[in-house]
Order: structure tokens, then sequence, then C-alpha cells
């Protein structure tokens, strides 16, 4: 694969709020929901050798699990040629991780270490997820390694799942899961999908798709930006607009509305009630349930404006 896919995963998963999506709607473990979530953290540290840097990427995510340290290491595996041995490699990465980890605390236990491959090629997944299958019978099961690894392979989720999601990680999968010549033809939904998140994940969600679209002629190209920039360009402005009034009106102490009408949408200073907002954009005949979403006003109070 080339390296600007790397590159763009890489980028792609080293924000925090995008591997906690990751965890929660993708990874079908139970302890995950013990998580604190705002303690995750990236770790500046890489193990994969060198001769699989063109394939692979490694992160590492540090996060609270029952008031200890945890950690998850997340491999992304570009290539659709099926390495037989990913158990033993993910072992090894794992024991990479153990090693340093020594260097660096005093410990007389090791922290968990959840090991996570994340497989965007096309063809099947069929390498062993457990090393005890790569090992022989004739050495005997009390010996044997019980390391295994999760495999979330993004071609075995539907279509369907991945609307019902709804969050830029879904989104980026039923990207990679559409053919490049039906693209065009898919890019409403996969729109639909990312246009409720946050503006900065939303230009996140954007670099990743321009590079995608370098397969594109140059008219596909200016079509799917022109959807796009309609979306991102509206929530960015809404959401600094949202910030900047917010930040005035607690330093103000929420004495006065900004203007009349206004006063009666603000509940002793903490509920934000974006009246101005929420005008212009009913003026440009946006749907009232996505203007109550992202206002915080109901409704009712819409209707009224």
């Amino acid at each position: 694969m080339p390296n600007e896919h790397d590159n763009r995963y890489k980028d792609f998963f080293s924000y925090p709020e995008v591997v906690e999506l990751l965890l929660k709607y993708f990874v079908h473990e139970d302890f995950i929901k013990e998580f604190d979530f705002s303690t995750i953290k990236k770790l500046d540290k890489s193990f994969v050798t060198k001769k699989y840097r063109k394939r692979e990427a490694d992160l590492i995510y540090q996060v609270q699990f029952r008031g200890k340290p945890f950690f998850i290491f997340i491999l992304i595996e570009f290539q659709s040629t099926i390495d037989y041995y990913m158990a033993l490699r993910m072992e090894s990465y794992r024991d990479l991780f153990y090693l340093d980890y020594i260097k660096q605390h005093k410990c007389k236990k090791l922290p968990g270490v959840f090991p996570l491959l994340v497989y965007s090629g096309e063809k099947e997944w069929t390498s062993a997820i457990n090393i005890n299958e790569l090992i022989e019978d004739t050495l005997p099961e009390k010996y044997k390694s019980s390391f295994k690894y999760y495999k979330l392979a993004f071609n075995n989720i539907s279509k369907t799942t991945l609307l019902k999601i709804k969050n830029i990680v879904s989104a980026l999968i039923y990207l990679e899961n559409t053919n490049i010549e039906d693209i065009l033809n898919e890019i409403d939904k996969i729109l639909e999908i990312v246009s409720k998140e946050k503006p900065d994940l939303i230009i996140l969600f954007k670099r990743f798709l321009n590079n995608y679209l370098l397969k594109l002629d140059d008219k596909e190209d200016k079509i799917i930006n022109k959807k796009f920039n309609n979306i991102e360009e509206v929530r960015t402005m809404l959401a600094a607009s949202i910030k900047r009034k917010e930040k005035e009106w607690i330093e103000q102490g929420i004495e006065q509305g900004i203007e009349q009408g206004i006063e009666q949408g603000i509940e002793q200073g903490i509920e934000l009630k974006s009246m101005k907002d929420a005008k212009k954009m009913k003026d440009r005949k946006y749907p009232i349930n996505e203007i109550a979403e992202i206002t915080g006003l109901s409704e009712e109070e819409i209707e009224k404006l």
C-alpha cells in the first residue's frame, strides 16, 4: 500500500475521541464499558519494525481501567495479503511494549494490554487470532501461550449497521467498504453518517476523504467537496458562534440577553439558548430537529421564532 494510506489512517486514529468511538461501537467486549475515557491519551511510541512499516502502523493508548493504567495496542493492517503468523507478531509487539514499560516503571505486575487488529483490506481475514493454533500439538498444552488478539475487519461490517451507528468511525468504514466507482452514488449516505459530528471531527474526516478522492476525476471530486463543504461550514460556524457567546454570557453573569426575546431562553446563565443562530438556520430552511440538536433549543421554541 502507498505510504499515504498509512499516514491518513495514523492521522485519523491519533485522535482520542475517534479511538473512544472505535472501542465503544466496534469492539464487542464488556470490559470496554469500564474504561474511564476522560483519561485516554496517546503515547508517543511505536514497536512496528522497519520491515513491516509499509504494510501496517501501530498506535498505543493509555486509559484508566478499574483505577489502574491500561493500554490499548492498535495495529492497523493495510495490505490484503494476509499474514499467517499475525498472532505471533502481535504477541511480539506486546512483549516489546512490556520490556519498554519495565525500563520506565518499577512494578511487580505488568499492566493490562489489549491487542486490537484493525484490518482495512479487501480479502477475508483468515489468520489465527490465538497463537495456540500455530503451535504443534507435540508441546504439552500447559506450556502453550494463551495469547490472542481482537480482530476488527472493516469488510465484515454491513453498511446497514454503519448507517445505524452514525459516527465518524462508521463513516470511515462505510467509505472503505465502497467501491471507488460507486462513491458518487454513496456520498450522500456517507455525509449523512458524519454530519452530526463536532466540527473538528468533520474536518478530520474531510482530510481523510480528500486523500481518498485523489482516485477520482476532477468533476466527481468537485461534486463531493461541494456537498461536504456545506455541512462543514455550517457546523463550524455554529460551533464557533455558540462557544463565543457562551463565554460572553458566562463572563457577564448572564445579566441580560443579547437582545429582546432571547432573555426568556436563558435559564440562570447555565443553559445556553442560541436564539440568533436558530433564527438564521430557520430562515435558511434547515430541519427543525437539526436546529434543536445544535442549539439546544426545543422544537417549540424554534417554531415561535
